[in-house]
Formats: structure tokens, C-alpha cells, sequence
């Protein structure tokens, strides 16, 4: 079969040479199944692997918020307790009340100079407490700041009897009976709340503030109070019952002498199976916080 020959322009001689009859330009065809499943199949491995990437970021993401959500809150707590308790008034005549309590009753409640939300602004009974929320009917970090004016009281002053400062017990007036609608809500994933006192010149750390003989907290003898506070991120607190959020707290135990509550509390937050109940993936965003607040010397 006869072909007709082929020519290249070849810049050394200026002119155009014949080709080999074997040396043609071929012109390739379309891709063939085969390579059009390969490129299929890297494509959509490559895809696979970006999303994985994009869905790792995207949780790493969330888990932050939710850490941020539950630092944040502790934080602002944190801080609002310790301006009470250096707004706290230093007289040995006035009553102040520090305890390790149950759900619903007041583990802190002292006079200070701070603003209130109700009444005189001369002074104001400040109380928090762990009680549902009125809104949710969750559990929730609570607090009163209810005003008082010291020249209509008629309180102030030491017992007769014994010459003891007076407490809360003795003490009969209106402004003293705090109901619900005192208190506002501050802590919507706050569980629990443990307090522990240091005690001055022994460095011991204590369950319960070393008292006088009618019961009062003897904070002349008291360094500092510890405030530890377990918390969990509003989501996953959104994502459990009253009572579930009670089976939580429930599972954190009285504080004991001589053992930091952030140590013992946080042990059981970081048991994320522990929690009867409780779906894992929200008992594990469980955190514990725990803060110091030195005391001045309170004068005997």
C-alpha cells in the first residue's frame, strides 16, 4: 500500500525533509473505561478524605465551644462570690452562714456591701443556692441579693446571753424570709457546689469552718474558703431531666477533711461511665472548678 511521504521543516538546512514512512503523528482516542473508573475512584477517595478532615475540624470546633460555654460560666461565678465575699462585712456581730448543704437549700449567706436587686441599697443579705430554675424547672446556680438599712433592723449587736454574734437563726424581721422570686438565676449548668475552709496557722484544710460555741463560723480562724463547682456545658445540660441533672449531682459526695474536693470530684467527672443513666457523651463534658479566697483576719 502506497503512503504518501511525510515532511518536518528543519531549521538547520531551511528546508523541508522526508520522514520515515514508520514516524507518523498518531491521534489518540477517547479514555478508556478503565481509566475512566480509576479517575472516578481516586476522585472519590480524595473526596472521602476531605470530608473526614472537614468534619475532624468541624467537632474539634464544637467540643472547644462547649469547653469556652462551660469555662466562661464558671469563671463569671467564680468572680461574683469572691466580690461577695470581700464585700462581706468584717464585724464579728453581724451573721453569716457557710455550709456543705443538700439541693435547695442556702450553702451561703452573708451581709455585704454590694448593690441589691430589691430593697434599701445600704447593705444587702446575699444568699446562693442550687434550686430549679422557675423558668426550665433545671437545676440551677441561684442568688439573692436582698437590700437592708441597718437603723430599721434593730439586730445588730451581740447576744446578751452570751455575748456571741447573733445568727440567722436569731434573728426574726421581714427581710430576712427569702423566697423565690428573690433569688435570679446565674448558673444554668452548675450541678454542685462544695465549699472547704482553710484554717489559719495549721494550713488544714477543712469540710467544715471552725465555729464558736453557739455555731457560728469563727472566720477569725478561718485563712481561706474554697469554692468548687461542678459545671456542664448548657447544650448537654439542655439534653437531660430535672431528675437526671439531680442522679449527677448526687453522684459527687460530701466534701472530707484534708481531701481537695477538686481532687476527689474531679476523679469522678472524669469517670464518664459512672453515671447510671446518663448518656456517655454527656456525662463526659463534665468539668470541676475549683477557686481559693483568702480571708482577712476577722477580729475576735
Amino acid at each position: 500500500m502506497n503512503t504518501k511521504p511525510l515532511y518536518s521543516f528543519s531549521r538547520r538546512s531551511g528546508c523541508f525533509v522526508s520522514l520515515p514512512n514508520g514516524l507518523r503523528y498518531q491521534q489518540r482516542g477517547a479514555f478508556s473505561l478503565t481509566e475512566l473508573m480509576v479517575a472516578v475512584g481516586i476522585f472519590s477517595i480524595m473526596c472521602v478524605v476531605l470530608l473526614q478532615i472537614v468534619n475532624g475540624s468541624g467537632d474539634v470546633i464544637r467540643i472547644n465551644q462547649r469547653r469556652f460555654s462551660a469555662d466562661n460560666q464558671a469563671r463569671f461565678i467564680l468572680d461574683r462570690i469572691g466580690l461577695d465575699l470581700e464585700a462581706m462585712f468584717p464585724r464579728r456581730d453581724l451573721p453569716r452562714y457557710f455550709a456543705n448543704v443538700q439541693t435547695g437549700k442556702d450553702f451561703l449567706k452573708l451581709i455585704a456591701d454590694v448593690p441589691a436587686s430589691s430593697g434599701d441599697r445600704r447593705a444587702a443579705l446575699i444568699a446562693w443556692r442550687i434550686s430549679p430554675d422557675p423558668g426550665t424547672g433545671k437545676l440551677s446556680l441561684r442568688r439573692a441579693a436582698k437590700g437592708l438599712d441597718f437603723s430599721q433592723t434593730g439586730w445588730v449587736g451581740l447576744r446578751i446571753s452570751d455575748n456571741l454574734p447573733i445568727t440567722f437563726a436569731d434573728i426574726v424581721h421581714p427581710a430576712f424570709n427569702l423566697v423565690d422570686p428573690d433569688f435570679d438565676t446565674l448558673g444554668e449548668g452548675v450541678v454542685r457546689v462544695g465549699l472547704a475552709f482553710q484554717e489559719r496557722g495549721t494550713g488544714e484544710l477543712l469540710k467544715d469552718a471552725p465555729s464558736l460555741s453557739n455555731g457560728s463560723p469563727d472566720l477569725s480562724r478561718t485563712a481561706a474558703i474554697s469554692v468548687t463547682l461542678v459545671v456542664i456545658d448548657t447544650e448537654a445540660s439542655n439534653k437531660l431531666t430535672n431528675a437526671q441533672l439531680q442522679s449527677l449531682a448526687s453522684a459527687f459526695p460530701e466534701p472530707v477533711d484534708e481531701v481537695p474536693l477538686a481532687q476527689s470530684w474531679g476523679a469522678i467527672a472524669a469517670n464518664s461511665e459512672g453515671f447510671p443513666g446518663i448518656p456517655a457523651d454527656v456525662s463526659k463534658r463534665l468539668r470541676v472548678y475549683q477557686r481559693f479566697y483568702p480571708l482577712c483576719n476577722f477580729s475576735n
